[in-house]
């Protein structure tokens, strides 16, 4: 695994961690409006996560796609 690729994944990593917290700040909210904030909090957080992922996965496949074949290449 790469440098980047382990980044990427604390990255994505801390946005889910943020994520669960603002999901238990919702569970301890008494007011309706403050449990709507966290959870929408929640599920932003967890777009950013999602979001991060399928950068990660666009870039590996587009560094895959760049490796050169060595198949015929060689005589």
């Amino acid at each position: 695994m790469r440098l980047k690729d382990r980044n990427m994944s604390g990255v994505t990593d801390e946005y889910r961690k943020q994520a669960e917290q603002c999901r238990k700040n919702a569970e301890g909210s008494l007011k309706q409006e403050d449990r709507a904030f966290w959870l929408l909090l929640a599920a932003n957080w967890l777009k950013f996560a999602q979001d991060c992922d399928e950068t990660s996965a666009t870039a590996k496949a587009k560094s895959a796609s760049n490796v050169p074949s060595l198949s015929g290449s060689v005589r």
